[in-house]
């Protein structure tokens, strides 16, 4: 199941060695280099197209995410109603707001502008997770 992308019917409980992080985007080659980048890491990522099936797969997987890490733009929900509705059910989550289009963060919002490689993004994530090693 690592490194898929999954249906909002299913539940999910994976083992994991440095965390898992939801990863949101309807951009594949996002999904993947982040996912490569990530999981390079030791984390676990569960990868979602769009935010309604992130939402879903937050409420669906049995134990901590550790960051939601989320487009700006996308179909069905945009990252920052992503953000809000997944902070309600997991309070504390670290989360960060990715984008390509011209789009800045609301003030206090972590972000990464698009295109980012592989060292960006783990930097980033660093900055948010405690105990981040890679």
């Amino acid at each position: 199941m690592e490194g898929q992308t999954h249906s909002s019917d299913e539940c999910i409980a994976l083992p994991s060695t440095s965390g898992v992080i939801l990863l949101a985007d309807d951009d594949p080659v996002v999904r993947q280099l982040a996912r490569l980048a990530l999981e390079h890491c030791g984390f676990t990522v569960l990868n979602a197209t769009n935010g309604e099936a992130a939402l879903a797969i937050s409420r669906c997987f049995y134990g901590s995410i550790k960051l939601l890490l989320t487009d700006f733009e996308m179909p069905k929900m945009d990252g920052l109603e992503l953000i809000a509705r997944v902070s309600v059910d997991r309070p504390g989550i670290a989360t960060l707001l990715m984008s390509g289009s011209g789009v800045n963060a609301p003030p206090g919002q972590p972000f990464l502008r698009k295109p980012f490689g592989p060292a960006q993004l783990t930097e980033a994530v660093r900055g948010l997770i405690s105990g981040f090693q890679c």
